[in-house]
């Protein structure tokens, strides 16, 4: 074995799935670096001349001030306090089937029942696609919708 020089083989397939998973982690990076690094609370925001929160990549994403007051006058004054903004949705498929998720705590929930006609003692924490849409048609800039991609498995049993 003198001429060996301990050169990996690697076949098509993990070569695929190396790239595919380097692909998935190159394209999360980018989407976590727009992702919100914090939220405010309504009532801060309505203080602030020019409404904005830091994104984790190191920028900022400006809130429409009239977005921002239509929103605050469909929820009761007392939660402008415990609402924080931007509200996030998550999508992802489960079992074959795309589902919208709340991300975030109870009054992220509420706020979203008492936009969508429900009551502020209702939690919603589950959306239909019309629901998400309603939402981002009036407040564009008050919601973040993002995709979560589960890759488990995708590397089992592959030391890459």
């Amino acid at each position: 074995m003198s001429g060996y020089r301990g050169y990996l083989v690697v076949s098509s397939r993990e070569r695929d799935i190396r790239y595919i998973y380097d692909r998935v982690l190159r394209d999360a990076r980018r989407i976590l670096g727009a992702w919100p690094a914090e939220q405010k609370p309504i009532s801060r925001l309505l203080r602030e001349e020019k409404p904005l929160i830091r994104l984790v990549g190191g920028g900022t994403h400006l809130l429409d001030r009239g977005e921002l007051e239509d929103m605050a006058s469909r929820i009761p004054w007392f939660m402008h306090e415990l609402v924080r903004l931007p509200i996030v949705i998550v999508y992802r498929r489960i079992a074959g089937s795309g589902v919208y998720r709340v991300e975030g705590d109870v009054w992220a929930a509420r706020a979203v029942s008492v936009l969508l006609g429900g009551g502020y003692w209702e939690e919603k924490w589950e959306l239909s696609y019309e629901e998400v849409s309603e939402l981002i048609k009036r407040y564009k800039t008050l919601f973040f919708v993002t995709i979560r991609v589960e890759i488990q498995g995708l590397l089992e049993h592959e030391e890459l």
